[in-house]
């Protein structure tokens, strides 16, 4: 491999990893699922696909839900109009969207790949991970969320709701495509600085 060839490669990685959502069904880079590395059972993953899935089409009409709740005590108060609000914490982040897999190639090892392996890699991630030394479950996975620019977190797999799409393959039944609808809770870890970040806002990208 040239320097040429090298920096090429530099080059378009560093692309997917900064590149932001295209407007209509066009692919979004930097739009994947890893599994957390520095979870402590992540030996016990088992996947076709391995730890990272890159998430290719999401569902524009139904575009990213981005949310998070306050919650307050409240206090009475005898002859007060109004009741004194404390401020007890934020809810976790939640982000929600959906994603459309549909198979590009032929053939049942092409219908895997594209289709049932990746809807099957988000729904596992709401499942425990059996190890069969200890012959006990370990908790779902914390993965690490990329959606281009918008957000890089540390979340965990809340809802994850797959719908099998036609055609069908005769005989196996197997799907043409998928929709998964997908929920995150963000579970930050190791940070003193809960709050919403300045450069949230000004660079874009909540982490």
């Amino acid at each position: 491999m040239t320097g040429f060839d090298l920096l090429q490669r530099v080059g378009r990685g560093l692309r997917d990893l900064l590149g932001s959502a295209p407007p209509g069904d066009a692919p979004i880079r930097g739009l994947s699922v890893r599994i957390d590395p520095t979870w402590p059972y992540r030996y016990l993953w088992l996947n076709p696909l391995g730890e990272q899935i890159n998430l290719t089409y999401l569902d524009f009409g139904e575009g990213i839900a981005d949310s998070s709740q306050p919650t307050y005590a409240d206090t009475d108060i005898p002859g007060r109009g109004e009741l004194i609000k404390t401020f007890m914490g934020t809810s976790n982040k939640e982000i929600s969207f959906s994603v459309r897999f549909r198979v590009q190639g032929q053939g049942t090892d092409a219908i895997n790949r594209e289709v049932v392996w990746p809807a099957r890699f988000l729904d596992a991630l709401k499942h425990p991970v059996y190890d069969d030394g200890a012959g006990i479950s370990q908790g779902a996975p914390p993965v690490l969320l990329q959606i281009g620019r918008l957000f890089f977190v540390r979340a965990v797999v809340t809802s994850a709701e797959v719908r099998w799409v036609e055609p069908f393959e005769p005989g196996t039944l197997l799907p043409h495509g998928a929709d998964v609808s997908l929920t995150f809770h963000v579970v930050r870890r190791r940070d003193p600085d809960l709050g919403y970040r300045i450069e949230s806002i000004t660079h874009g990208r909540w982490r």
